[in-house]
């Protein structure tokens, strides 16, 4: 399959997109800004690039989009550690029909010479596939050090006879194809961003306009937070509808920067009978470096059973992001008619 503008994606890319399709499919479709809230950490549009995009994204974010729709993040580590080995050509890809072509126009070599050379180049794939498999989930995704195997070692591996020289010469051809697709990827790369900048221009709000201003470091140099620990309701309670709860945030300034005038705001600003009512912003004390402090958000549970998850930004008196590189704080109840499970806290 290709893309909107028929640029055809790698057989690999096309079909790890297709099982990504594929899992939203199964967890109900949910729209892309909605996978968005549920994350946290991504825009809906980079969500989106994903399984339309005309590359592999970061697993960083193929992580969220999995963990978004309810997916098994170990197997889906393992299946994006094995597609992007292939993409880089550590992991061959299958190449039967290639094989029974090159077999087709080598009638002079003897079967046994054939049997050989399948057999090495099987090893060598086994080898790299479990090479892919041994690969961490993080940048470094894919990736292949010493005495792992790479293309160069599929390339040269069993010279049994007249086989040897044609694998040579395919040396070639991968190395002119790997320029064009690098070349591409530049390309692309650029309109891909500017796709993600307007997606989230699009989304709104205070988040929505911190995070169109491609802001991934402090406001302030030296400036830092930890959230210490969560106090009073905690995620996962269940809570009666119209309950009142609070939450209470222990913050850790871990920066250097004395904290004066700030906030945390909601994320969210949808209302109704299906969502927990809060404060649109909670101040939060004056706090210096090194200590820490409690913000206490009290909250209205929904009027209808559902599952409420809220989440809060550190911003200024003007609604800007302070640490938009962080993620959110959040709590998360559910709201059930019938006894609590939890009392209110």
């Amino acid at each position: 399959m290709s893309d909107a503008e028929g640029e055809q994606r790698p057989p690999a890319l096309e079909e790890f997109m297709a099982e990504l399709k594929r899992l939203r499919s199964e967890a109900g479709n949910p729209s892309f800004r909605k996978m968005a809230e549920l994350s946290g950490a991504v825009s809906h549009a980079t969500l989106h690039l994903t399984v339309t995009g005309r590359r592999l994204q970061p697993w960083e974010t193929v992580r969220e989009f999995v963990r978004a729709c309810g997916g098994d993040e170990a197997e889906w580590c393992s299946r994006y550690r094995r597609t992007k080995a292939l993409l880089s050509g550590a992991l061959p890809e299958p190449a039967d029909s290639a094989g029974r072509a090159d077999g087709a126009t080598a009638g002079d070599e003897t079967a046994g010479a054939d049997e050989d050379a399948t057999t090495a180049e099987s090893a060598t794939t086994a080898k790299a596939a479990k090479a892919a498999e041994s690969a961490e989930c993080t940048d470094g995704v894919g990736g292949y050090g010493a005495g792992e195997v790479s293309a160069g070692d599929a390339a040269g591996s069993s010279p049994a006879r007249g086989g040897f020289s044609r694998r040579w010469l395919l040396v070639p051809s991968a190395v002119l194809a790997i320029v064009a697709v690098v070349i591409g990827l530049r390309v692309f790369d650029g309109e891909e961003r500017q796709a993600e900048a307007g997606g989230q221009q699009a989304s709104g709000g205070a988040s929505g306009s911190a995070e169109a201003g491609g802001l991934t470091e402090a406001m302030y140099p030296g400036d830092d937070s930890a959230l210490s620990r969560d106090l009073g309701i905690q995620d996962g309670d269940v809570v009666a509808p119209g309950q009142q709860f609070t939450r209470t945030f222990e913050l850790l300034n871990a920066g250097s920067v004395h904290w004066k005038d700030r906030y945390l705001e909601r994320m969210e600003n949808a209302t109704g009978p299906r969502y927990c009512e809060t404060p649109v912003r909670v101040e939060i004390p004056d706090t210096a470096p090194g200590e820490t402090v409690r913000v206490p958000v009290t909250a209205r549970a929904a009027d209808e059973p559902t599952t409420c998850k809220v989440r809060w930004k550190m911003v200024d008196d003007e609604g800007r992001q302070l640490l938009p590189q962080k993620r959110p704080v959040y709590f998360l109840v559910h709201v059930r008619t019938g006894p609590s499970e939890a009392p209110s806290r």
